[in-house]
C-alpha cells in the first residue's frame, strides 16, 4: 500500500498546517484515503483499496520505521510523524489498541540498533531539541535558524497528536527555551514570523488538550503571542 500514482504523503501535513482537524479519527481517515492505494504484480499501476488497507491496519501489532542516516531525526521533518505517527494513530483508532512502535537505526551498518519510538523521542529531545549548543548554533543562521526552530515545534505537535510521545514536561521545556530567554530575543530580531508560529503551535497544543501547561507558562505564551503579533505588524509597516 502507498499513495496513488504521482502523489506523496499521508495527507496529514496539510491538515496540520491549516489546523483543519478536530479528532484522531479525522487524522486516521486522512491516512486511509491517502495511503490506501494497493499495488501488486497483478495491478502494477495500483488501485484504490482503502477498505483493504483498513483491514490490514486492524491486524497490525507493530509499526517500525527505519532510518539509515543521522542527518535528520524524528523532530527534524514532517515525514516522520506523517508516516510513522500517522500509522500509529490509524492502527490505534481502527483496532482500538495502540501498536508497539519502534525506530530502526542503521546509520552505522556494523552496529544497527532498534529503539522504541518513545525512547527515540526522548533521546532526540535531549540531544538536539533543547540542547543549548544546537539552539546557539541556530542563531548563527539568522532567519533560516528561526525556520528550523519552528519546524521542530511543528513536528513535536505532529507526533503528540498522532503517536502521543510528547509529554507535558517536554512542551514546558520547549515553551521556556523557544519562547523565552535568549532564543526569544534572537527570534524577535531575526525572524518574528517563526516566533509567532512557534507560540501559536504551543497554544494550539494546549487548546487541543495535548498538554496541560502550568498557569504561568500559559500566561507567558499568550503574552508572547500578542507581542509577536505586534512585531509582525511593525515589520509589515516597515519592510526594510
Amino acid at each position: 500500500f502507498s499513495s496513488k500514482p504521482g502523489a506523496y504523503g499521508t495527507g496529514l501535513m496539510p491538515l496540520m498546517e491549516r489546523g483543519a482537524w478536530q479528532t484522531r479519527e479525522e487524522l486516521s481517515d486522512a491516512v486511509l484515503l491517502a495511503g490506501g492505494w494497493a499495488y501488486s504484480t497483478a495491478s502494477p499501476e495500483g488501485c484504490a483499496a482503502p477498505d483493504a488497507f483498513r483491514r490490514r491496519l486492524q491486524d497490525t501489532d507493530l509499526v517500525l520505521q527505519n532510518q539509515d542516516n543521522r542527518e535528520q531525526d524524528l523532530f527534524d521533518a514532517s515525514d516522520y510523524f506523517e508516516f510513522q505517527g500517522g500509522l500509529v494513530n490509524a492502527v490505534t483508532v481502527i483496532s482500538a489498541a495502540a501498536p508497539s512502535a519502534y525506530v530502526g537505526d542503521s546509520s552505522d551498518p556494523d552496529r544497527p540498533q532498534v529503539r522504541t519510538l518513545q525512547s527515540e523521542a526522548l533521546r532526540v529531545f535531549r540531544a538536539r531539541v533543547v540542547n543549548p549548543k544546537w539552539l546557539d548554533a541556530m542563531q548563527a543562521h539568522g532567519y533560516r535558524g528561526g525556520l528550523e526552530l519552528a519546524a521542530t515545534v511543528d513536528a513535536l505537535l505532529g507526533f503528540s497528536a498522532t503517536a502521543g510521545v510528547v509529554s507535558d514536561w517536554m512542551f514546558e521545556e520547549v515553551a521556556e527555551q523557544y519562547a523565552g530567554g535568549a532564543t526569544r530575543r534572537f527570534l524577535e530580531r531575526e525572524n518574528p514570523w517563526a516566533l509567532n508560529a512557534i507560540v501559536e503551535r504551543l497554544l494550539e497544543a494546549e487548546q487541543r488538550g495535548l498538554w496541560q501547561p502550568r498557569a504561568a507558562t500559559l500566561e507567558a505564551l499568550r503574552a508572547s503571542f500578542l507581542d509577536s503579533e505586534t512585531l509582525l505588524e511593525a515589520a509589515a509597516e516597515n519592510p526594510a
